[in-house]
């Protein structure tokens, strides 16, 4: 049995990859909403190991985690 595929065009290609770029960003939102409205418990176990609790709690950067945290550095004298 013969099967005959044709090529894709650059143009169905660019489409597939903007419908799946838009996917995973919809993925994403849904994700970081989840995040935000549903705290995590903490694991018993990172509340013994202090590295482990620094990972757990840690929250993604922002432009207002950005725009605090600018005026916070380490002064060289």
């Amino acid at each position: 049995m013969f099967l005959c595929c044709r090529r894709q065009t650059a143009e169905e290609r660019e489409a597939e990859r903007q419908q799946a770029n838009r996917i995973l960003v919809q993925l994403q939102q849904e994700a970081f909403q989840k995040t935000i409205t549903q705290p995590v418990a903490p694991d018993p176990l990172c509340l013994q190991n202090s590295s482990l609790y620094a990972l757990q709690n840690l929250q993604p950067w922002t432009e207002n985690t950005a725009k605090i945290n600018s005026g916070v550095g380490l002064r060289v004298d």
